[in-house]
């Protein structure tokens, strides 16, 4: 494999459309993948069906950015990368999402075979293809008609999906008993540790467990005799969560323990949780299911609306979930307020005095001296 370089590219020119709810130009739902071919440029634009016009929001590795429009810019071969637009109506506060997992690929290009330029009449010779390729490229030979396809790959030894947090396993197949066998993640030879181990013969490498920081580009190396043979790549989506779930105020951060609403007014929250592939979301009220998705909005807050409010999420590959709860109430007091300290002070001896109220949440406090 030739070595990687430090490059430059740009992404623009990706639509997605939505209609109703935010939905790709490929069919329903909300999380797709997508592959996106090195050095040609791409763009992402996010729309949907709003009145009034709808404000949107993208966000990429814990960044965000708003407009409608995305001209996104990454420096050198990157992992994959989840890109997710929000649609939100400023009027009903009403937010629809759609994500993407985008790959960045490169190549094939600048191919060229290795081996000997004239062959002998009963000798057997060897001759290797190669090329630049990201994730690695698969090889097909072809002699008189007839085709060969790649001498060695990587591939699961179960096809259960990759879980963080449990063992996983990747073999080396086609290679020779007698070949030499190294394992490269993301183009590096890949470090043993305890938790990374290889099998007799470097055939099997297995992750006991694996973790979300394992997912990567994969390869094995063959060397036989004077021939080194690589492995085409193959990528482990590591799949994860939920974790770090929590209630969120939009534009104001996480809630605490309780959260304050006002008999009559509008109010939304969102539920947030670290997820790949991405989470689904139930919001229960007093343990009453009340909504699905990751928002929920109180239209007109009334009473009835309060009490203990959590959300659910849940990751549909690894079968986990995870709450995260808030206790909805209305604001309280100022009642019962009181003064603590000396009824008399003395000229040049300090003072101590306590303003003490009932309040829900808790009183702001000012002094005034006359």
């Amino acid at each position: 494999m030739q070595k990687v370089h430090n490059l430059l590219f740009l992404f623009a020119g990706l639509q997605t459309i939505a209609q109703g709810s935010v939905t790709s130009e490929e069919g329903q739902g909300n999380h797709m993948d997508r592959s996106n071919p090195f050095g040609i440029p791409y763009g992402f634009v996010c729309s949907a069906q709003c009145s009034p016009t709808c404000n949107y929001t993208w966000t990429m590795d814990r960044q965000t950015v708003h407009g409608k429009e995305l001209d996104l810019l990454l420096k050198g071969l990157v992992k994959n990368k989840i890109l997710t637009c929000e649609a939100k109506n400023p009027a009903t506060g009403k937010t629809e999402k759609i994500s993407r997992t985008l790959s960045v690929t490169v190549g094939p290009s600048s191919p060229k075979i290795v081996g000997p330029d004239a062959v002998a009449v009963g000798v057997r010779h060897r001759f290797v293809c190669l090329a630049y390729c990201s994730p690695g490229c698969s090889y097909t030979w072809t002699k008189d008609n007839q085709t060969t396809s790649d001498p060695i790959s990587v591939s699961p030894v179960s096809p259960a999906p990759a879980i963080a947090n449990q063992p996983y396993s990747l073999k080396c197949g086609g290679t020779k008993a007698q070949a030499s066998i190294q394992w490269k993640m993301d183009y590096y030879p890949l470090i043993m540790t305890s938790r990374v181990s290889l099998s007799a013969h470097n055939t099997t490498l297995t992750f006991s467990p694996l973790l979300q920081s394992d997912g990567g580009l994969y390869q094995c190396v063959a060397t036989e005799g004077q021939i080194v043979i690589q492995s085409p790549g193959y990528e482990v989506y590591v799949n994860y969560g939920p974790v770090q779930t929590g209630i969120i105020q939009p534009g104001i951060g996480p809630v605490g323990r309780h959260y304050f609403l006002k008999l009559g007014s509008q109010s939304m929250l969102w539920c947030s949780a670290d997820c790949y592939p991405l989470c689904s979301y139930t919001w229960f009220l007093n343990g009453k299911k009340i909504a699905t998705g990751y928002s929920v909005t109180f239209a007109t807050v009334t009473r009835a609306d309060l009490g203990t409010l959590t959300c659910v999420a849940k990751n549909s590959v690894t079968g986990l979930s995870s709450s995260a709860e808030t206790v909805l109430n209305l604001p309280d007091g100022p009642s019962n307020i009181t003064i603590s300290g000396p009824n008399s002070v003395e000229v040049g001896i300090p003072s101590t005095f306590e303003c003490l109220a009932d309040c829900s949440p808790p009183c702001d406090y000012t002094w005034t001296a006359f």
